[in-house]
């Protein structure tokens, strides 16, 4: 996996055929670290929270933060948080061309 990094998931493990036809959906090729992750923890959190700084601009101020929990790929039921139903259903003014994969 990632050195120093431990993941989690509430979904199980994820299917590497629903990640290629999400590949081919969007037109994305994603980096074998993201799909390794993504296949051992289907929607993947952080359990260790390591986290970075970055500048919001809305508080005007330096702040933490960690990647949030990743999207989970294939039909979640009950849920609308899945890859396939952010690229479907994107936010309104969402950059065309980005990819959604975390909750955050």
């Amino acid at each position: 996996m990632i050195a120093s990094v431990s993941f989690d998931s509430y979904y199980g493990q994820g299917d590497a055929a629903e990640i290629a036809a999400y590949e081919a959906l969007a037109g994305v090729v994603f980096p074998e670290k993201y799909k390794e992750v993504s296949i051992g923890f289907n929607g993947a959190f952080i359990l260790n929270k390591p986290v970075f700084k970055f500048y919001n601009r809305l508080l005007g101020e330096d702040v933490m933060s960690s990647a949030g929990m990743f999207l989970p790929f294939g039909e979640i039921e009950g849920s609308f948080e899945t890859m396939e139903m952010k690229y479907q259903h994107p936010p309104e003014d969402f950059v065309q061309g980005l990819i959604i994969f975390s909750v955050l």
